[in-house]
């Protein structure tokens, strides 16, 4: 199906399989050193293969002028980089290219891109449609060697609903004034239907069911889990993440009139405000 503004098109192409094979189990092999390594890290862990700089720990998108730079973790995924290879032969100018890795029920909240790039998604694995992305009103489960093209200027997301399994992905960004990437050129994007996830209705009974969870997360586990949870709605729903982010903020303006005291009162006040301003928008949470 194509539909506007284009939220993504999967290329008629795929990635050759000999160049897939062995791959997904390093990306997490490397993602779960890294994690380890660092206790802060506990979702949506990433690393580069080439940047800026060739800096391991460089995980700035920003515009640069001349080459890409290997990092030391692209010795550790020779199939990957191969493919990245064959991408610029065919005229991508690439600037960044890495690896992205969502955990067991893990998510990547819906957000536009700040970095305009061309932005290419190559899932390394799948598990049904467990890993689900969000490109606009619509989600899809994208299949482990496929090639897609998605446009950074809408909200879009990624998630692992299951409890269970890690997604690994490659993202490669390259600048667009430059690339004579043929597929980038066509007019037509295109979503085959059958890439789409079927999401039960954003209704009445599906709000007050997800009030009612994110009411049992906050009493249980905290208002940080129940806020992280709730950005898996649009994911599960069939609802855009910009209303998703309002359903969020009226549900913390709900908690904070019914405060008796004003301190708390004033805490829920501000979550609300917050998810306003960063309705989404690529920034941390903030959490305090």
């Amino acid at each position: 199906m194509i539909y506007e503004p284009n939220p993504a098109a999967l290329l008629p192409e795929s990635v050759p399989p000999h160049l897939l094979a062995g791959q997904a189990e390093v990306a997490i092999e490397v993602a779960l050193e890294i994690k380890n390594s660092n206790r802060d890290i506990y979702s949506w862990v990433n690393f580069p293969l080439l940047n800026a700089t060739g800096e391991q720990d460089d995980l700035m998108l920003r515009p640069y002028s001349g080459y890409a730079r290997r990092t030391m973790f692209a010795t550790r995924l020779p199939g990957a980089m191969s493919f990245i290879d064959r991408l610029s032969e065919l005229g991508l100018d690439i600037s960044h290219a890495r690896i992205a890795v969502l955990l067991s029920r893990d998510v990547l909240r819906p957000h536009i891109d700040t970095h305009r790039a061309i932005r290419i998604i190559i899932p390394l694995n799948d598990q049904g449609t467990d890993f689900r992305h969000v490109l606009g009103p619509f989600a899809v489960a994208m299949r482990s060697g496929d090639i897609w093209l998605v446009n950074g200027h809408i909200c879009h997301g990624a998630a692992n609903i299951a409890h269970r399994g890690y997604r690994a992905a490659l993202l490669i960004d390259a600048r667009s004034a430059s690339s004579t990437f043929p597929p980038f050129r066509s007019s037509g994007w295109e979503i085959p239907n059958d890439r789409m996830v079927h999401r039960r209705n954003w209704d009445n009974e599906a709000r007050q069911e997800s009030y009612r969870r994110f009411y049992s997360i906050l009493h249980s586990r905290g208002p940080e889990a129940a806020e992280t949870d709730w950005h898996f709605t649009p994911f599960e729903f069939n609802i855009p993440p910009e209303l998703a982010y309002r359903e969020l903020i009226r549900l913390c303006s709900e908690i904070a009139e019914a405060q008796t005291s004003s301190a708390e009162a004033d805490w829920w006040k501000e979550r609300a405000n917050f998810w306003m301003k960063n309705n989404c928008q690529c920034v941390p949470s903030q959490f305090q």
